[in-house]
Protein backbone atom coordinates (compact mmCIF):
# COMPACT_ATOMS: atom_id res chain seq x y z
CA UNK A 1 0.00 0.00 0.00
CA UNK A 2 1.37 3.43 -0.95
CA UNK A 3 1.14 6.08 1.79
CA UNK A 4 0.55 9.67 0.63
CA UNK A 5 1.59 12.03 3.44
CA UNK A 6 0.87 15.74 3.61
CA UNK A 7 3.94 17.60 4.86
CA UNK A 8 2.79 21.23 4.87
CA UNK A 9 0.74 20.94 8.06
CA UNK A 10 1.78 22.09 11.52
CA UNK A 11 4.79 19.87 12.35
CA UNK A 12 3.97 16.96 14.65
CA UNK A 13 6.36 14.45 16.21
CA UNK A 14 4.14 11.51 15.23
CA UNK A 15 4.07 12.61 11.59
CA UNK A 16 7.85 12.88 11.54
CA UNK A 17 8.11 9.40 13.05
CA UNK A 18 5.73 8.00 10.45
CA UNK A 19 8.16 8.58 7.58
CA UNK A 20 10.92 6.81 9.48
CA UNK A 21 8.74 3.81 10.30
CA UNK A 22 7.57 3.45 6.70
CA UNK A 23 11.17 3.65 5.47
CA UNK A 24 12.36 0.99 7.93
CA UNK A 25 9.51 -1.32 6.91
CA UNK A 26 10.21 -0.60 3.22
CA UNK A 27 6.63 0.49 2.67
CA UNK A 28 6.24 2.85 -0.33
CA UNK A 29 5.37 6.40 0.65
CA UNK A 30 5.74 9.98 -0.55
CA UNK A 31 5.42 13.48 0.90
CA UNK A 32 3.34 16.21 -0.70
CA UNK A 33 2.00 19.69 -0.19
CA UNK A 34 -1.70 20.38 -0.72
CA UNK A 35 -2.23 23.93 -2.05
CA UNK A 36 -5.50 25.28 -0.58
CA UNK A 37 -8.48 25.22 -2.94
CA UNK A 38 -6.58 23.81 -5.92
CA UNK A 39 -7.50 20.13 -5.70
CA UNK A 40 -3.99 18.94 -6.49
CA UNK A 41 -0.85 17.60 -4.90
CA UNK A 42 2.58 19.13 -5.13
CA UNK A 43 4.32 17.20 -6.57
CA UNK A 44 1.50 15.37 -8.33
CA UNK A 45 1.19 11.62 -8.03
CA UNK A 46 -0.65 8.80 -9.80
CA UNK A 47 0.06 5.74 -7.65
CA UNK A 48 -0.91 2.26 -8.74
CA UNK A 49 -2.68 -0.16 -6.46
CA UNK A 50 -3.82 0.58 -2.92
CA UNK A 51 -3.31 4.05 -1.45
CA UNK A 52 -3.70 5.41 2.08
CA UNK A 53 -3.51 9.12 2.90
CA UNK A 54 -2.34 10.95 6.03
CA UNK A 55 -2.86 14.68 6.37
CA UNK A 56 -5.68 17.21 6.53
CA UNK A 57 -9.33 17.01 5.52
CA UNK A 58 -8.60 18.47 2.10
CA UNK A 59 -6.31 15.53 1.33
CA UNK A 60 -8.87 13.10 2.76
CA UNK A 61 -11.56 14.47 0.43
CA UNK A 62 -9.14 14.42 -2.49
CA UNK A 63 -8.48 10.71 -1.90
CA UNK A 64 -12.21 10.02 -2.15
CA UNK A 65 -12.57 12.13 -5.31
CA UNK A 66 -9.70 10.29 -6.96
CA UNK A 67 -11.14 6.90 -6.06
CA UNK A 68 -8.11 5.78 -4.07
CA UNK A 69 -8.69 2.62 -2.02
CA UNK A 70 -8.73 2.49 0.94
CA UNK A 71 -7.81 6.16 0.49
CA UNK A 72 -9.75 7.99 3.16
CA UNK A 73 -12.16 6.43 5.66
CA UNK A 74 -14.98 8.85 6.55
CA UNK A 75 -16.83 8.37 9.83
CA UNK A 76 -20.47 9.03 10.76
CA UNK A 77 -21.49 12.23 12.51
CA UNK A 78 -22.71 12.87 16.04
CA UNK A 79 -26.32 11.80 15.44
CA UNK A 80 -25.34 8.31 14.23
CA UNK A 81 -22.90 7.91 17.13
CA UNK A 82 -25.59 8.97 19.60
CA UNK A 83 -28.04 6.45 18.13
CA UNK A 84 -25.51 3.62 18.59
CA UNK A 85 -23.72 4.57 21.82
CA UNK A 86 -26.40 6.63 23.58
CA UNK A 87 -25.38 7.83 27.04
CA UNK A 88 -21.80 6.72 26.43
CA UNK A 89 -21.43 9.90 24.37
CA UNK A 90 -20.10 12.79 26.44
CA UNK A 91 -22.50 15.20 24.78
CA UNK A 92 -25.57 12.95 24.83
CA UNK A 93 -27.67 15.83 26.30
CA UNK A 94 -26.81 18.04 23.33
CA UNK A 95 -29.29 19.96 21.22
CA UNK A 96 -28.86 20.14 17.43
CA UNK A 97 -29.54 23.13 15.17
CA UNK A 98 -27.67 25.47 12.84
CA UNK A 99 -25.42 28.21 14.17
CA UNK A 100 -27.67 30.78 12.51
CA UNK A 101 -30.86 29.40 14.08
CA UNK A 102 -29.16 29.17 17.47
CA UNK A 103 -28.13 32.81 17.27
CA UNK A 104 -31.71 33.85 16.44
CA UNK A 105 -33.18 31.74 19.25
CA UNK A 106 -30.55 33.01 21.69
CA UNK A 107 -31.40 36.61 20.84
CA UNK A 108 -35.01 35.75 21.75
CA UNK A 109 -33.96 34.09 25.01
CA UNK A 110 -35.06 30.65 23.79
CA UNK A 111 -31.80 28.68 24.09
CA UNK A 112 -30.25 26.94 27.12
CA UNK A 113 -29.31 29.19 30.10
CA UNK A 114 -26.77 31.91 29.42
CA UNK A 115 -23.75 30.08 30.79
CA UNK A 116 -20.74 28.24 29.39
CA UNK A 117 -21.58 25.72 26.67
CA UNK A 118 -19.79 23.69 24.02
CA UNK A 119 -20.45 23.91 20.27
CA UNK A 120 -19.03 21.89 17.38
CA UNK A 121 -20.07 20.92 13.82
CA UNK A 122 -22.38 17.92 13.75
CA UNK A 123 -20.37 16.15 11.04
CA UNK A 124 -16.67 15.30 11.11
CA UNK A 125 -15.83 18.13 8.72
CA UNK A 126 -13.71 20.53 10.81
CA UNK A 127 -15.54 23.51 9.33
CA UNK A 128 -14.51 24.95 12.64
CA UNK A 129 -12.94 23.42 15.73
CA UNK A 130 -15.29 22.64 18.57
CA UNK A 131 -15.09 25.39 21.16
CA UNK A 132 -16.47 26.72 24.42
CA UNK A 133 -18.58 29.86 24.57
CA UNK A 134 -19.08 31.60 27.88
CA UNK A 135 -22.25 33.46 26.94
CA UNK A 136 -24.78 33.67 24.11
CA UNK A 137 -23.68 37.25 23.48
CA UNK A 138 -20.19 35.93 22.73
CA UNK A 139 -21.66 33.28 20.43
CA UNK A 140 -23.85 35.76 18.54
CA UNK A 141 -20.87 38.08 17.93
CA UNK A 142 -18.84 35.11 16.65
CA UNK A 143 -21.62 33.58 14.53
CA UNK A 144 -22.46 36.75 12.58
CA UNK A 145 -19.10 36.50 10.77
CA UNK A 146 -19.58 32.91 9.60
CA UNK A 147 -21.81 30.84 7.29
CA UNK A 148 -24.50 28.71 8.93
CA UNK A 149 -23.32 25.26 10.03
CA UNK A 150 -25.36 22.42 11.54
CA UNK A 151 -23.96 21.98 15.06
CA UNK A 152 -24.52 20.38 18.44
CA UNK A 153 -24.80 22.52 21.56
CA UNK A 154 -24.17 20.99 24.97
CA UNK A 155 -23.64 22.15 28.56
CA UNK A 156 -20.07 21.87 29.79
CA UNK A 157 -18.90 18.72 31.54
CA UNK A 158 -15.79 18.60 33.72
CA UNK A 159 -13.07 16.47 32.11
CA UNK A 160 -10.11 15.13 34.06
CA UNK A 161 -8.20 13.57 31.18
CA UNK A 162 -8.65 12.92 27.45
CA UNK A 163 -7.14 10.09 25.44
CA UNK A 164 -7.17 9.11 21.78
CA UNK A 165 -7.53 5.46 20.79
CA UNK A 166 -6.78 4.11 17.30
CA UNK A 167 -9.10 1.30 16.22
CA UNK A 168 -8.62 -0.92 13.17
CA UNK A 169 -11.10 -3.65 12.22
CA UNK A 170 -12.85 -3.27 15.59
CA UNK A 171 -9.63 -3.81 17.56
CA UNK A 172 -7.82 -1.28 19.74
CA UNK A 173 -4.30 -0.88 18.32
CA UNK A 174 -2.64 1.97 20.20
CA UNK A 175 -3.53 5.00 22.30
CA UNK A 176 -2.23 8.30 23.61
CA UNK A 177 -3.22 10.75 26.31
CA UNK A 178 -3.50 14.23 24.79
CA UNK A 179 -4.86 16.40 27.58
CA UNK A 180 -4.92 16.44 31.38
CA UNK A 181 -7.35 19.04 32.65
CA UNK A 182 -6.65 22.04 30.43
CA UNK A 183 -3.02 21.12 29.80
CA UNK A 184 -2.05 19.55 26.47
CA UNK A 185 0.21 16.58 27.15
CA UNK A 186 1.12 13.73 24.80
CA UNK A 187 1.76 10.51 26.71
CA UNK A 188 1.69 6.92 25.41
CA UNK A 189 0.61 5.66 28.85
CA UNK A 190 -3.17 5.19 28.85
CA UNK A 191 -5.04 3.38 31.61
CA UNK A 192 -6.30 -0.16 31.09
CA UNK A 193 -9.78 1.07 31.98
CA UNK A 194 -9.76 3.46 29.01
CA UNK A 195 -8.44 0.78 26.66
CA UNK A 196 -11.04 -1.74 27.83
CA UNK A 197 -13.82 0.82 27.52
CA UNK A 198 -12.75 1.68 23.97
CA UNK A 199 -12.65 -2.00 23.03
CA UNK A 200 -16.14 -2.58 24.44
CA UNK A 201 -17.59 0.34 22.49
CA UNK A 202 -15.76 -0.72 19.30
CA UNK A 203 -17.17 -4.24 19.67
CA UNK A 204 -20.70 -2.84 19.96
CA UNK A 205 -20.59 -0.88 16.70
CA UNK A 206 -18.16 -0.41 13.82
CA UNK A 207 -18.47 3.09 12.31
CA UNK A 208 -15.54 2.51 9.90
CA UNK A 209 -12.85 -0.04 9.11
CA UNK A 210 -10.39 2.24 10.90
CA UNK A 211 -10.97 5.38 12.98
CA UNK A 212 -9.94 7.18 16.16
CA UNK A 213 -12.05 7.41 19.30
CA UNK A 214 -11.44 10.23 21.78
CA UNK A 215 -12.37 9.30 25.35
CA UNK A 216 -12.83 11.55 28.37
CA UNK A 217 -12.48 10.65 32.04
CA UNK A 218 -15.26 12.62 33.79
CA UNK A 219 -17.22 12.72 37.07
CA UNK A 220 -19.85 10.66 35.19
CA UNK A 221 -17.27 8.00 34.29
CA UNK A 222 -15.68 7.30 30.91
CA UNK A 223 -17.40 8.91 27.94
CA UNK A 224 -16.80 9.12 24.18
CA UNK A 225 -15.96 12.70 23.20
CA UNK A 226 -16.12 11.98 19.47
CA UNK A 227 -14.79 9.76 16.71
CA UNK A 228 -12.66 11.11 13.88
CA UNK A 229 -11.38 10.21 10.44
CA UNK A 230 -8.15 8.29 11.02
CA UNK A 231 -6.53 9.88 7.95
CA UNK A 232 -6.79 13.41 9.37
CA UNK A 233 -6.32 12.71 13.09
CA UNK A 234 -3.27 13.93 15.00
CA UNK A 235 -0.91 11.09 15.88
CA UNK A 236 0.09 12.45 19.32
CA UNK A 237 2.12 9.78 21.16
CA UNK A 238 0.68 6.74 19.37
CA UNK A 239 2.83 3.68 18.75
CA UNK A 240 3.42 4.43 15.07
CA UNK A 241 4.91 1.02 14.27
CA UNK A 242 1.90 -0.87 15.64
CA UNK A 243 -0.48 1.48 13.88
CA UNK A 244 1.23 1.14 10.51
CA UNK A 245 1.26 -2.65 10.69
CA UNK A 246 -2.40 -2.78 11.76
CA UNK A 247 -3.43 -0.58 8.85
CA UNK A 248 -1.28 -2.50 6.36
CA UNK A 249 -2.75 -5.82 7.47
CA UNK A 250 -6.30 -4.62 8.17
CA UNK A 251 -7.04 -2.52 5.10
Amino acid sequence: MHWVIQDDLHPEVGLLQLGGVLSRLEIPHSFHQVPPGEGRLEPELSPEGRVFVVGGYTLARMAQERGWVPGSLPVPGFRECLEEWGDDMLNAPAGVTTTRAAAVLASQGSMIPNGPFFCRPLEDSKKFTGRIFYSWDEFIAWECRRPAVLCMFAPLCEIYRESRVWIVRDQVVTASTYKEGKQVIYDPLVSDDVLSYAQERASEWSPADAYVMDIAETPRGLKIVEINNINAAGLYAANIGKLVMALEEGL
